[in-house]
């Protein structure tokens, strides 16, 4: 069996063609052996299809903003100062800690772990400068 339940797919070559849904049931034992479901679908309608009439469709996903480069919980700040122009200019615990405090609220709508966080990498920090006496 060339498709599985879950699946994304575009029926061809019917008169659904261009419809897009995703596998909900395989019939092995069923000539019309893909049940899809369709997208928008009015009342969940299912319909039954051969191999050949369909062809895997993997929806494109919405961009995801600057997640990695610029993610909007460390460049939100009224300044328009990005977090990572302070944070590296300070040892790394320190700057861990106002990371965590630059985020809270920001990233989640609970700011309490971020803020637990903070304190914990200042107690990192305190270590290290007892630990460096």
């Amino acid at each position: 069996m060339k498709y599985t339940v879950g699946d994304h797919v575009r029926a061809v070559k019917t008169d659904y063609a261009g419809l897009e849904g995703m596998i909900v049931a395989v019939w092995s034992t069923y000539h019309l052996r893909y049940e899809v479901e369709f997208y928008n679908a009015v009342g969940g309608n299912t319909i039954c299809f051969t191999e050949g009439e369909l062809e895997l469709n993997y929806p494109e996903l919405p961009e995801e903003p600057e997640a990695v480069e610029h993610p909007s919980h460390y460049t939100s700040h009224p300044s328009g100062i990005e977090c990572k122009e302070i944070v590296g200019h300070f040892p790394f615990f320190i700057g861990s800690a106002i990371k965590y405090l630059w985020r809270a609220g920001l990233k989640t709508a609970d700011p309490t772990q971020d803020l637990e966080k903070a304190m914990k990498n200042v107690e990192f920090e305190l270590g290290r400068l007892e630990a460096s006496k």
